[in-house]
């Protein structure tokens, strides 16, 4: 690695100075850089809003989360443990994603977590609208065996709509698509905090009894 020590000052004094990635870990941009920090944990921006059907704005979300942390990562009260000292985490910064085009950025999204986590590295998403799970999670089933992965939902919707007024790839509907692609099967997926109940909300959703039924 090159000697940076003005990137080094930036990074190890106060918050408002260097880089806003997460937590001031370090940034990569690279599978190559990947492959010589062999990290334990990459984080990974999926600037994505154009499946959400009501307020948008979400794909600001993984700038938003890294310019809002201003404490040092240290000791974990409740946890008693200082994760940044037994994990080493990265910045691998965010999938490219321009708006109006659905496949184009969910292929960027599904490629971007492949390049994480084909290396066994923990990707951590940030998104983005709900859509952005169906590239994400397929990504991480195809680098551990698909049928092999379960994902624990917690959201006030299931996502196993089929569609929102055509859109098959709404933030409201990819965990059935996750299901029908056997990328996780039904029977891997868990979900809590489901409380659709407005109008339509199972047909829309898919908060019916049957919502996470699959194979």
């Amino acid at each position: 690695m090159p000697e940076t020590p003005n990137l080094d000052a930036q990074v190890n004094g106060p918050q408002y100075l260097g880089p806003a990635t997460f937590m001031k870990v370090r940034a990569l941009t690279e599978p190559a850089e990947l492959e010589r920090a062999a990290p334990d944990v990459a984080i990974v921006g999926a600037p994505w809003d154009d499946g959400t059907t009501y307020r948008p704005g979400a794909r600001f979300g993984p700038r938003a989360v890294r310019i809002a942390n201003y404490q040092p990562p240290s000791w974990h009260l409740d946890l008693q443990v200082a994760p940044f000292e037994v994990l080493k985490v990265v910045d691998y910064g965010d999938a490219v994603c321009y708006p109006g085009l659905t496949d184009q950025a969910h292929d960027a999204i599904r490629a971007r977590v492949s390049e994480v986590a084909s290396r066994k590295i923990v990707p951590f998403v940030i998104g983005g609208d709900h859509s952005i799970t169906y590239p994400s999670a397929t990504a991480v089933a195809d680098a551990y065996g698909r049928g092999k992965v379960g994902l624990v939902h917690f959201d006030a919707h299931a996502d196993t709509g089929n569609s929102s007024w055509g859109n098959l790839a709404s933030h409201a509907t990819p965990m059935r698509r996750l299901i029908e692609s056997g990328a996780i099967p039904g029977r891997n997926l868990s979900r809590s905090g489901c409380a659709a109940t407005g109008r339509s909300s199972r047909r829309s959703s898919g908060c019916g009894p049957r919502a996470c039924a699959g194979t």
